[in-house]
């Protein structure tokens, strides 16, 4: 795996082996970022990244490389998050990027990244395809709403077997389904937050 675009472009990245991490492919990668530049402005400079699921942590390094602010690194998986630590220092990011080594739901419920994100921040998340997670995840995030403001993206990946619901309606925070792309077995559904 390399960083596509930006100060890290043709950096390799190391990447856990097996079934249990499944990288974003670089054709996917591209069009998620041209995306996000095109059709929703995304000056990465000033953005904040928050990574669920990070695996590798291929996507807020790529968002890191373009100029993101800061980037948040939550995996729960021992071997992934070891290779994704080391990841972030030999592109140098240690300063701008901070790894929390615990479930996704866990550091939601705790307001453990609540002090890391703000106005401007861009959520990737890469949960396990086809187990319900995603839905999941947008419905904790749209109940608790309290790491992200108006205007604030979530995108998922997911299989392209999985249709997501369009609208999450909690008690803090609304995310509507703004676009859907499709890149063979993957699929990336963009949700924009808006208050509830």
């Amino acid at each position: 795996m390399r960083i596509i675009r930006g100060t890290l472009k043709g950096r390799k990245l190391s990447c856990p082996r097996g079934k249990l991490v499944r990288p974003t492919t670089d054709r996917v990668r591209e069009s998620l970022f041209q995306i996000l530049e095109s059709a929703y402005g995304k000056s990465w400079p000033g953005v904040r990244v928050i990574d669920l699921f990070a695996g590798s942590g291929i996507l807020g390094i790529e968002a890191l490389s373009r100029g993101a602010r800061s980037g948040i690194f939550v995996e729960k998986d021992r071997q992934a998050a070891s290779i994704l630590k080391k990841n972030i220092e030999i592109c140098g990011l240690s300063a701008r990027a901070r790894l929390i080594r615990s479930n996704v739901f866990s550091v939601i419920k705790a307001g453990a990244i609540r002090k890391y994100a703000g106005e401007g921040s861009v959520v990737f998340a890469d949960p396990p395809y086809g187990k319900g997670i995603s839905s999941r995840l947008l419905g904790m995030i749209s109940e608790t709403g309290f790491f992200l403001s108006e205007r604030d993206l979530v995108i998922v990946e997911e299989s392209s077997r999985t249709e997501l619901v369009e609208n999450f309606q909690g008690r803090e925070t609304e995310l509507e389904l703004q676009d859907k792309r499709v890149y063979g077995d993957t699929a990336l559904f963009f949700y924009a937050v808006g208050p509830s």
